[in-house]
């Protein structure tokens, strides 16, 4: 392809797309200028109302929140530590009553003289008198501590061992079998308290009936070691009278309370009477029941969905836990005022935000309203419309900038349409002259295409030849290199044949050799089993020996015997020769055991030679056979090369023949590449020229067509 036909190729394309650009650009802002619709929403006067409106109604409701929330924090706080001041108060002041009550029982313990009244009463050689008479003195020692009522115990008592009460009235069934009266014995002289009962524990008559909830204290009185005597102590404690004397003026609101509670959990007293002696339904883990003995533990609870603090102090002597439930919501009622005002005064934000809103929204929102207006009417095509606005902000200027646009738009439309006028008449002359060009490049194109063509089909035909020669070529050179290498390879294995032959003939000798061997192993194998059965025939002999030297040592033991002291001498030799007869019997038998091993070893080796020298036969015919064939391969092998020299020669000369034809075919398909390179150019440079031509054509009417539609454009503007 020629350099002038590059240039105008590459011109050509980046032309049509300047023009269809400006084309596309002019047609498509005007559509979409005629096409501005206004949503009230994207209003810049509407955001920014929407912004101050809805940042200072934020802020307020959020300021409010915040104080409703903290203020709710800080009431509970200082309720949650006034109150476990309460609690800690009211705890230590329950301590000491009950320690009070606690040293009363111990002054009965330690009084030595109510102590032998007790345990004389409780005697069997007492008399009526004498026991009415300590029972009197017991009663008036124990009524010491009700009389006047000062100390909180409505009633006292003393129950011997038996059962039997020194001040009271008797229940029907006794004191024994009440499970309070075990509790107290089991404890063994620690104090005991006992939960809240209706009537108390203990009655001054059969007739009594009391509706006062009663707490009770109950000791074991141990005497001389505990061995004999003993009596229980109870006394009956009023709640009221703790209550007027420690929980007077203590209170946790309507929906709260101060609760005694005992190790399970139950009520023991409470403002509401109803649930006392059932269980409190809150659950205090032990880990707090541990720390609150050192000082009261605040923690929250919820109770069908309502708040609640409960702070609360283990007492150590009773091992009671007081608890002061109030309500979350009781404690923060006054805080809604706070809440109340947070919503006046975020209705009143509202109010002022809006009023707000609505300033700033006719400030900023209208000008820009207009100059909206004006852009709208400007893009429609009207280029008359300016701004008139006198501000020196940057609206203001925003609306000179607009007027100074309009001007410059104007006078580049007014350019723009007398250029378009001198484009229309020199594309007309362009295209004229171009459609000329593109008629002669057509039919100067079609002829060199076909000129390029036939020799394109004569450059591939002698290609093909000049690669069919240069194929037999190679393969040719396959052949003989294969020949070659059967012809070594023939040699080899004649080689192979020869050296197989001489093996085979040395191996037949050896198995001829090796047969003679083995045949004689047979024969003195079997003279070495003859031998075998000769020395067991000695053996035998040697054991019928040892068996006679046995009797004559017994005969010559036997006429020993006989002839008494002389003969002592004699009957020790003829004990050895026994001996000596037993010992020779014995290696007897194990020789023999050893000739018998031996004689079947031999038998078995025998039969195994046996059956290797037919094998052994068999092999020197196998033998004598592969002989036979290695000579007749070695035979065959001599032809076989002879035809292979032969056909190396033939190979030889066309091979040579083959290059002479190799040669010739190269020269042919140059020559034809050569023309075809020369053909195919003159068509590439036709078929350049007339591409050039029609893209020409077809761009002077474009232009055409781009000036008719810039004058149809143009026409919309109102200068």
């Amino acid at each position: 392809m020629s350099k002038l036909g590059q240039r105008t190729k590459k011109s050509l394309p980046e032309t049509k797309k300047t023009v269809s650009m400006q084309s596309e650009t002019g047609v498509g802002l005007l559509g979409k200028a005629r096409g501005i619709s206004f949503n009230p929403l994207h209003s810049v006067g509407m955001k920014l109302f929407l912004i101050v409106f809805c940042c200072m109604v934020a802020l307020v409701y959020a300021v409010g929140i915040f104080s409703y929330n903290e203020s709710k924090k800080i009431i509970e706080n200082k309720v949650s530590g006034t109150t476990a001041q309460t609690v800690d108060q009211l705890a230590s002041k329950l301590e000491l009553a009950f320690r009070f009550y606690e040293d009363l029982s111990l002054q009965l313990l330690t009084d030595k003289d109510l102590g032998t009244k007790i345990t004389s009463v409780q005697g069997k050689d007492v008399g009526t008198f004498d026991k009415f008479s300590m029972i009197t003195a017991i009663k008036d020692k124990i009524n010491a501590f009700t009389i006047g009522g000062n100390n909180g115990i409505d009633v006292a008592d003393i129950i011997l061992m038996n059962g039997e009460p020194v001040n009271t009235v008797k229940p029907e069934n006794g004191f024994l079998d009440l499970d309070w009266f075990k509790q107290i014995v089991a404890a063994e002289g620690r104090v005991v308290w006992l939960d809240t009962r209706q009537g108390g524990y203990l009655s001054k008559s059969q007739n009594a009936s009391k509706d006062e909830n009663y707490i009770a204290m109950g000791r074991l009185l141990k005497y001389n070691g505990g061995k004999q005597g003993g009596a229980v102590v109870v006394f009956d404690i009023p709640l009221t009278y703790l209550e007027n004397s420690y929980l007077q003026g203590v209170s946790m609101g309507d929906a709260g309370d101060v609760l005694i509670l005992n190790d399970q959990g139950q009520v023991i007293r409470s403002t509401h009477s109803e649930i006392v002696g059932k269980p409190s339904g809150i659950t205090l883990s032990s880990e707090d029941k541990a720390s609150s003995l050192k000082g009261a533990v605040v923690a929250r609870d919820k109770v069908d969905g309502a708040a609640y603090l409960n702070v609360f102090k283990k007492m150590n002597t009773s091992g009671w836990t007081v608890l002061a439930k109030a309500s979350v919501a009781e404690l923060t009622k006054e805080t809604s005022k706070i809440k109340d005002i947070t919503m006046i005064s975020a209705f009143a934000s509202m109010v002022i935000a809006a009023v707000v809103g609505l300033i700033i929204a006719l400030m900023v929102g209208r000008p820009l309203r207009i100059l909206r207006e004006r852009m709208q009417a400007g893009a429609k095509g009207d280029l008359t419309v300016r701004t008139a606005f006198r501000s020196k902000d940057e609206i203001g200027q925003v609306g000179s900038s607009f007027n100074v646009m309009m001007e410059q738009i104007t006078g580049l439309v007014q350019q723009t349409t007398r250029s378009a006028a001198e484009v229309l008449s020199t594309s007309a002359e362009l295209l004229s002259a171009s459609k000329q060009t593109t008629t002669s490049a057509r039919e100067i194109a079609i002829a060199t295409e076909e000129i390029a063509s036939g020799a394109s089909s004569l450059a591939l035909e002698a290609e093909k030849g000049n690669m069919l020669t240069q194929e037999i070529g190679s393969r040719m050179k396959e052949v003989v290199v294969a020949n070659t290498e059967m012809r070594d390879a023939a040699g080899t294995v004649q080689n192979a044949s020869q050296q197989g032959s001489l093996t085979m003939m040395d191996l037949t000798a050896k198995t001829s050799s090796a047969e003679t061997m083995i045949r004689s192993l047979v024969e003195k194998v079997e003279s070495l089993k003859s031998s075998t059965v000769s020395i067991r025939k000695i053996l035998d002999l040697l054991t019928n020996q040892t068996k006679q030297t046995n009797i004559l040592s017994l005969n010559a033991a036997i006429e020993a015997a006989r002839a008494g002291a002389a003969g002592r001498g004699f009957m020790v030799v003829a004990d050895e020769i026994r001996k000596l007869a037993e010992q020779s019997k014995e290696n007897i038998g194990y020789v023999g055991e050893i000739t018998e091993t031996i004689q079947e070893e031999i038998g078995e080796t025998v039969d195994v030679l046996s059956e290797a020298y037919p094998v052994f036969q068999q092999q020197i015919l196998t033998v004598a056979a592969v002989d036979g064939i290695f000579k007749q391969v070695q035979s065959s092998m001599d032809g076989f090369g002879q035809r292979l020299s032969e056909v190396s020669d033939s190979v030889g000369n066309l091979e040579f023949t083959q290059q002479e034809l190799t040669g010739s075919m190269t020269n042919v398909s140059a020559v034809s590449e050569e023309s075809s390179a020369t053909s195919q150019e003159v068509a590439s440079l036709s078929t350049e020229q007339l591409g050039v031509s029609e893209a020409l054509t077809n761009l002077a009417e474009k232009l055409e067509q781009l000036s008719v539609s810039l004058q149809e454009s143009l026409r919309v503007f109102k200068i």
